[in-house]
């Protein structure tokens, strides 16, 4: 048990202050404001020095071994002299004296249902049992215990992550005692905290190159109690604003094809009122289109519909028509490239209608450099719907425009993979508005993936900041803060709160990023003192990231491992929504930790039931988000046969 206290040294600063109010020479008056600060000062060094005394003192208790005593068994002990080859790898010539003992006698295996440990940041907290002969507690005899990590019982690759050795001559044992169980509590350092890991003990007790007593066990289980890993992020808080990236749009040579109608007049060849009018309009696209310096006129297509008789007459008005609109579009064309134009003529059939009036349809091309229209774009993208035959390229320009207007979120979410990787295989880095928005996208679907941002931040240059070209236009954003800000959320998503904590460093620290920098501060790094798990935690920091979101403040009261903090937390979920799977989840620990008060109390029957609407609860979690069974796997909050039952229901 760790216990906080302050202390803070009592100044008069009030009486300074009164006396400095009194009517006294000027210069008395400023000796007396300096002679104030001078306190304050040394006020403010006081209590650093009382913190850094105190931060001391909680590392050094935290080393020290707790010894209790429990009720012995009767049965004895029989000893036998062994050349094993543990006696070999102690050293040549090293005796090894192993005691054969009962089972109860030995270093006992971690029991997965009752024995939970807590992590922070890549530091775990463990306390574990070791049972020992009592007669090999005696003078000059040391216990030396190396903890070793591994997963799925296979030995981690790489040094202990912890090694102690205990001086045994210090622990008192009366002549009644046959065991003597000793109890260690400690905190030991992962190399990857993304990982869960099962923690193996070799114990030694030697005295001298002599090793009495050998024996290994599993000490803490994979299975960790960590609620601030539960922590809701601001995922979208940092999705950037697209009209920030809009890119230029890339203009190629298109086709472009405009479309005219006209009526002739009955039974003549030229047009009509309404037609002559609105021949300026032509005339004037005509023009516009070699003036813009990027377009030409390729062919132009002009269909004359007159009355079908086969009268001669009939036929030479066909001709007429057709020699006079022919006539009227070429001397409308430019003059510059009036040759290269291509004009075809085609008699048609009589439209529905008068039928002593002919109709003149006219249609050109022309090519010219543009970007795609918003209607093309759209047309280019639905093609390839329900045909995956047809996988069209765009440009970035083209995403953007998709960006804002597809609204399926499996659409949206090909689109940004699809953004991501054209714009690798083209510039070499991923587009900044498409790794983001398909990073905060994996983020809210439970995926961590900390390659997709990974190639736009830079470790080197510790800041956020933009490159500009000599005419202001931007020529580099580096470490662009919205990515900074999702790949830490993506650590922290890996429990690597280390590497979460290093890209802190780069993130700006302004208003609009300090619930981030809150959540990962919340989570400790191993140089500053845990805000968690017996030490002091910041009710500024607790009380901004609760604000954000209300089921933070649960998580805090979890995380105090307290009954009256649980039943705060369980009033808070109470009032939630109930299809929340963060809800649900949270719920089914309070339910786990309430049945495990009751069992201790004797009522083994309402135990029983509390667990069963626990494992209800977590299986309606599961069939909202899959992504929290394997959280629930490892969670040592959760009992196993809890999680089993409400595994196999989905």
């Amino acid at each position: 048990m760790l216990l906080t206290f302050s202390m803070a040294l009592a100044v008069p600063v009030s009486s300074v202050a009164a006396g400095a109010a009194m009517s006294v020479p000027e210069t008395q008056e400023v000796k007396g404001q300096d002679m104030l600060l001078r306190i304050e000062e040394k006020v403010r060094k006081y209590e650093k020095r009382q913190k850094e005394k105190y931060y001391r003192f909680l590392q050094k208790e935290s080393r020290k071994e707790r010894v209790r005593r429990i009720p012995q068994d009767d049965k004895g002990l029989s000893a036998k002299r062994s050349t094993s080859s543990e006696g070999k790898t102690a050293g040549k010539g090293t005796e090894v004296r192993q005691y054969v003992t009962s089972s109860s006698a030995r270093m006992p295996e971690v029991s997965v249902e009752n024995r939970r440990n807590s992590l922070l940041g890549n530091r775990r907290f463990i306390s574990f049992d070791v049972m020992v002969p009592a007669s090999l507690i005696k003078s000059g005899s040391v216990m030396s215990l190396v903890l070793t990590p591994s997963k799925d019982g296979i030995s981690v690759a790489g040094s202990p992550c912890a090694k102690w050795s205990y001086p045994l001559d210090k622990i008192k044992v009366s002549a009644s005692d046959s065991l003597k169980v000793l109890t260690f509590s400690n905190v030991i350092t992962l190399e990857d905290e993304s990982k869960t890991y099962l923690i193996k003990a070799l114990m030694d007790i030697s005295k001298g190159n002599k090793i009495y007593y050998r024996d290994t066990a599993v000490v803490a289980s994979s299975r960790i109690s960590a609620p601030l890993r539960l922590l809701r992020m601001p995922v979208t808080d940092y999705v950037p604003d697209p009209e920030d990236y809009r890119p230029q749009p890339v203009k190629q040579l298109r086709n472009t094809v405009r479309s005219f109608s006209y009526r002739f007049e009955s039974g003549a060849s030229s047009l009509d009122a309404a037609s002559r009018s609105a021949l300026p309009e032509l005339s004037a696209d005509f023009s516009s289109i070699p003036a813009s310096g990027s377009g030409q006129i390729k062919t132009v297509r002009i269909s004359v519909a007159c009355p079908e008789k086969a009268s001669a007459a009939d036929m030479d008005l066909v001709r007429s028509r057709m020699k006079s609109a022919r006539e009227l579009v070429y001397s409308m064309l430019p003059e510059s490239g009036r040759n290269r134009i291509y004009i075809q003529t085609k008699e048609n059939r009589l439209p529905d209608g008068d039928p002593s009036l002919g109709t003149m349809a006219l249609e050109y091309t022309y090519e010219s450099l543009r970007a795609l229209t918003p209607d093309e774009i759209m047309a280019k993208y639905r093609a390839e719907t329900g045909n995956p035959d047809i996988r069209n390229t765009y440009g970035n320009d083209e995403f953007w425009y998709l960006f804002s207007v597809v609204k399926d979120s499996t659409e949206l979410y090909d689109l940004y993979s699809r953004a991501y990787k054209e714009s690798m295989a083209k510039e070499g880095r991923p587009w900044l508005l498409a790794a983001a928005n398909l990073a905060a996208s994996d983020l809210q679907r439970g995926i961590a993936d900390t390659s997709v941002l990974s190639p736009l931040i830079d470790d080197r240059k510790p800041a956020c900041y933009t490159q500009y070209r000599p005419d202001g236009s931007v020529r580099d954003i580096v470490n662009a803060e919205e990515a900074v800000a999702l790949q830490i959320m993506t650590f922290l998503r890996l429990h690597n709160y280390k590497r979460a904590t290093d890209l802190l460093k780069i993130l700006p620290d302004t208003q609009d990023n300090s619930l981030l920098r809150a959540i990962v501060l919340c989570h400790g790094d191993d140089s500053r003192p845990s805000s968690y798990a017996g030490y002091r935690i910041d009710t500024d920091m607790m009380d901004k990231i609760s604000q954000a979101y209300p089921v933070n403040r649960v998580v805090f009261y979890l995380a105090m491992e307290s009954r009256a903090f649980d039943r705060m937390a369980e009033q808070i979920l109470l009032s939630l929504p109930s299809d929340d799977p963060l809800v649900l989840y949270l719920l089914t620990i309070v339910r786990c930790r309430q049945a495990s008060v009751v069992e201790s109390e004797g009522n083994s029957i309402s135990a029983d039931n509390l667990r069963s609407v626990a494992a209800e609860l977590l299986s309606g979690c599961f069939e909202a988000d899959e992504s929290f069974v394997g959280l629930a796997r490892n969670d040592g909050d959760i009992p196993l046969h809890v999680y089993q039952l409400a595994a196999s229901s989905i």
